[in-house]
């Protein structure tokens, strides 16, 4: 357009594309971002916040948990307290904790409610109390330190230091989250990950060491650890299945399908489809939807690689590609050639199963589906509990919590699990031109994967 309008379609594209960029800029966290607080400027902060004749115990105490907390001073004045051990209470409570009874057996407990200590120099039962004259004397420290020391220090800068820190270094965001009493909604990898509060806690003290380095010997800001180490339940997702229980469905279920021989059966097909979709649904995090899994052709067992076209958020994105555990491509072969004897034992019973078997060979129709009394049935997620709740009764997306989980413990980076997972946002793309990240990177999850299956019994046994 030569001559656009000033407020047309043209103008406003360009204008959220500069803001996207923007967005996208700010969340990579550069050490030369100037919207960033420096080191200088926050241990001119400290020093001023540590010195009683300047700020008063109310006006530290805000600051200082802004600066700790990774939250703005209203965000601040909303959380909740225990002014007995001077801790913040974080409740952190996911839909996938209320569970049906058949399966309260096979879930791991988690807790809903854990503390962090904060430092001395923060009295907890002052900061939900934040009135005007609060917020205007920070305002005039703020405006003061900057003219004296020639800083920029706002409130915004104050409360993103944390997490400008922290993403410095390989930390879980989920850790990060919950620091910042963040819900799922805003970090939706809350809800596939299960860890210790112990974890939590570590990284919080691990940040106040920080600013404790950054401080002067004579004013520096104090805090008292109390990490005992010990082994306690769990927060998070309760979707994270034990070892135990993994490797007795994989058993049970690879004992039933080779109990069943001869022709074509209703019942060792959808066996079989069970023992495939579940391996492979550990093996890529593939979301429950409509043809779970995809077609044949998103297959290419030269290059172990899967394409996943799921959740596309952004218009350069055209899905993702992971690369597929050797011992999940070997099944997938496996069930390849069932999928030829199928359409031949079927001929001689059902020309429209036998039909269909071709059709998921060929790639015409998705790769996997059940038969209902002697009918075709498409994966859907409506079909999938149906099934699934006579073999392994959990939400369908329970393999995300388990292999997010698992990567986390795994000490994989956190980037690189947003990237397999599908869970990299708008302001954070995978694999984009300023991306470092390649496949021998996905080969490591890969690999992982594979020896996790392996241990839990889920081995290539013969389909036909």
């Amino acid at each position: 357009m030569k001559q656009p309008s000033g407020n047309g379609y043209a103008i406003q594209k360009l204008q959220a594309q500069a803001i996207i960029n923007q967005i996208q800029k700010n969340d990579m966290r550069l050490a030369c971002a100037i919207n960033q607080a420096t080191k200088f400027e926050i241990r001119v902060l400290i020093s001023y916040c540590m010195s009683p004749s300047i700020v008063c115990e109310k006006t530290r105490s805000f600051l200082l948990a802004s600066l700790t907390l990774g939250s703005s001073l209203e965000r601040i004045n909303q959380l909740n307290y225990n002014s007995a051990n001077n801790s913040l209470v974080i409740e952190h409570i996911l839909p996938t904790q209320k569970q049906r009874k058949p399966i309260i057996k096979l879930i791991t407990p988690t807790k809903t409610t854990f503390f962090i200590e904060l430092p001395y120099d923060i009295t907890a039962n002052l900061l939900n109390d934040l009135d005007d004259s609060t917020s205007e004397k920070i305002s005039k420290l703020l405006n003061f330190i900057n003219k004296t020391h020639g800083t920029s220090l706002t409130t915004t800068k104050i409360s993103s230091y944390l997490c400008f820190l922290l993403k410095q270094e390989p930390i879980d965001p989920t850790i990060i989250a919950l620091i910042k009493g963040e819900t799922a909604k805003t970090a939706p990898e809350l809800s596939y990950t299960h860890l210790s509060d112990l974890d939590v806690q570590q990284t919080y003290y691990r940040f106040i060491s920080n600013l404790e380095n950054l401080s002067s010997k004579s004013k520096k800001i104090q805090f008292k650890r109390q990490v005992n180490g010990k082994k306690e339940s769990p927060i998070g997702s309760p979707l994270v299945m034990s070892d135990e229980v993994m490797s007795i469905f994989f058993k049970t279920l690879g004992i039933n399908i080779s109990a069943i021989s001869g022709s074509y059966s209703q019942q060792q097909h959808n066996l079989v489809t069970y023992y495939v979709l579940f391996t492979l649904a550990l093996s890529s995090g593939y979301r429950p939807v409509t043809g779970w899994l995809g077609k044949i052709s998103d297959y290419n067992l030269h290059s172990s690689t899967l394409w996943i076209s799921d959740k596309e958020i952004l218009q350069s994105e055209t899905g993702r590609l992971i690369t597929l555990p050797q011992i999940a491509l070997r099944i997938l072969k496996r069930y390849l050639q069932y999928l030829k004897a199928g359409a031949v034992d079927a001929s001689k019973l059902n020309l429209e199963i036998s039909a269909r078997y071709q059709q998921a060979i060929t790639g015409e129709q998705h790769l996997f589906f059940f038969i209902t009394n002697n009918s075709i049935e498409e994966v859907t997620p409506t079909s999938m509990t149906a099934h699934f709740d006579s073999v392994f009764p959990l939400p369908l997306n329970w393999h995300r919590h388990y292999i997010r989980s698992l990567l986390c413990k795994e000490k994989i980076h956190p980037e690189l699990i947003a990237a397999w997972m599908g869970h990299a946002q708008l302001n954070e793309p995978a694999f984009t031109r300023f991306s470092s990240y390649s496949i021998s990177d996905l080969k490591i999850i890969s690999d992982l994967i594979s020896q996790k299956l392996t241990s839990v019994n889920c081995k290539e046994i013969s389909f036909v």
